[in-house]
């Protein structure tokens, strides 16, 4: 029986922690190493953390606050198993989790499917009484369907995340070929780990709910507040640009051909400024940020510029473009309009739904639903 290392950071959820813990504990697999992190807690997290006896668990306790990030990143540098799975500290995984998700791997190995980079499974939403959001009042975001990998970087790209963090389970050689998370993301860090992983491996999901995911508004990283959702659109835009611009020419024509302003047989056609036009037109969320596009033409003029005379695109064209808002973010006085307009819909309409739902689990959400059902 292959070992399985959970990882576990944790920060501030006293509340939270022994049922996570638990969890994981009375998984049906039972071949584990579970490590839990403690990231200098200001709370009582760490003193229940050590109220919980298990011959399997593996305590790091850290003097300062260092994120979720690195956290993730220390444990795994003491993880040893086949294969790694990672649960926050406010989530909960239902028994058969591992011992299905292991199952799923191994009998895609049987089936000579050996390039498995990542397996998901579906997800339940919860609130902060474990409750489970009835599907009738808010869609699950984490529903997602098997596809190729080039439908799925192409869904990365129109949608950005969809993929639940704590659902996941990854061999060991993942992690030694991608490397570590990047400590320079707070908000996406993990989906700039799947964009990375996605360009060399394939993502799996288990068509089964295994987990409750927790949205709270408490202050945390999915909590509804101006920095988090800068730093969110700030994140998204790097990432989705990198995506673009680290793609192969050969996998960025396999995923973005239909979207071509010229036929890749056409004598003018050419990939960079393919590259440069799907970077013009990032957007997510309603904003939008061309920086990346005018940074990339600046770094490949010479072979940019003169080609896209042939696209119709002139020197004058770029010059407006330049002179125009370049990066178009929510102002506050929208963010605060939507989040009024989110409470007064569940005040009104959601009955029995606690405040304490992240605003942006529902009006962003349902337009993502929107986008993922016209981009099938």
């Amino acid at each position: 029986m292959k070992l399985v290392s959970v990882l576990i950071p944790a920060y501030n959820h006293e509340i939270y922690i022994k049922e996570c813990i638990c969890s994981v504990i009375n998984q049906t697999y039972q071949n584990l190493e579970i490590l839990i992190s403690d990231d200098c807690s200001t709370d009582s997290t760490a003193k229940e953390i050590n109220k919980i006896k298990d011959k399997r668990i593996k305590k790091y306790f850290s003097k300062e606050n260092r994120g979720v990030v690195y956290s993730i990143n220390k444990l795994l540098e003491h993880a040893s198993g086949d294969y790694i799975a990672i649960i926050g500290s406010d989530d909960v995984w239902y028994p058969t989790k591992i011992e299905k998700q292991v199952k799923y791997i191994e009998k895609l190995y049987k089936k000579n499917i050996n390039n498995v980079g990542c397996v998901f499974t579906e997800t339940d939403i919860i609130n902060e009484n474990s409750e489970i959001f009835d599907d009738s009042q808010m869609f699950n975001v984490f529903k997602n369907e098997n596809m190729s990998r080039y439908d799925r970087i192409k869904l990365f790209y129109d949608v950005g995340n969809h993929l639940c963090h704590s659902s996941s389970l990854m061999p060991r050689k993942v992690f030694e070929e991608i490397g570590f998370y990047n400590n320079s993301f707070r908000q996406l860090h993990d989906y700039e780990y799947w964009t990375r992983l996605i360009q060399k491996y394939d993502i799996y999901i288990l068509n089964e709910k295994l987990m409750g995911y927790r949205r709270i508004d408490n202050g945390s990283l999915s909590s509804s507040n101006l920095n988090n959702t800068i730093r969110q659109l700030n994140e998204m835009f790097f990432i989705n640009s990198r995506l673009i611009t680290s793609l192969t020419d050969e996998d960025f024509k396999k995923v973005f051909a239909n979207d071509f302003k010229k036929n890749i047989d056409d004598k003018d056609f050419s990939i960079e400024c393919e590259k440069f036009f799907k970077l013009l037109n990032m957007n997510y969320l309603n904003s939008y940020n061309k920086c990346y596009a005018f940074e990339y033409l600046i770094l490949n003029e010479r072979k940019i510029l003169n080609k896209l005379l042939k696209y119709d695109f002139n020197i004058n064209d770029l010059y407006h473009e330049t002179g125009n808002v370049m990066v178009k973010y929510f102002c506050i006085d929208e963010i605060e309009r939507e989040k009024k307009e989110i409470e007064e819909y569940y005040l009104n309409i959601i009955e029995g739904v606690n405040n304490s739902v992240s605003w942006k689990i529902t009006k962003p959400l349902r337009w993502l639903k929107e986008v993922i059902r016209r981009v099938k």
